[in-house]
């Protein structure tokens, strides 16, 4: 079971990231990570420079945590999100819960 975790949480040897799309990848699925828990997790030399270049690419979020600077991957809002004040199109709406008229004869 110990080992399974060490794999999921990408601390195995041989599942551990590299680059900053991995930590990024890394930053998307397993959340917050403070820099020690991300050197753990990452194969690269220095892994906070990684953090600090993704945060100055806007893939990350250099945070504090209970005192502890950590990085995080920035939320980005679902396709379907409709900004407020955004009206649908009419072919995205819900059908009107009025009948339309059926024709005489039918």
């Amino acid at each position: 079971m110990a080992a399974v975790e060490a794999e999921l949480q990408h601390l195995a040897p041989g599942y551990q990231v590299s680059g900053a799309d991995g930590l990024a990848d890394l930053l998307a699925s397993l959340g917050p990570l403070t820099a020690a828990e991300a050197a753990a997790r990452c194969a690269d030399d220095d892994p906070a420079a990684t953090l600090t270049a993704l945060a100055g690419q806007g893939r990350a979020l250099l945070l504090t945590i209970g005192g502890t600077p950590a990085g995080r991957r920035p939320r980005i809002p679902p396709a379907s999100a409709t900004p407020s004040g955004c009206r649908r199109p009419p072919t995205f709406r819900r059908p009107s819960s009025r009948r339309s008229p059926t024709p005489s004869g039918m």
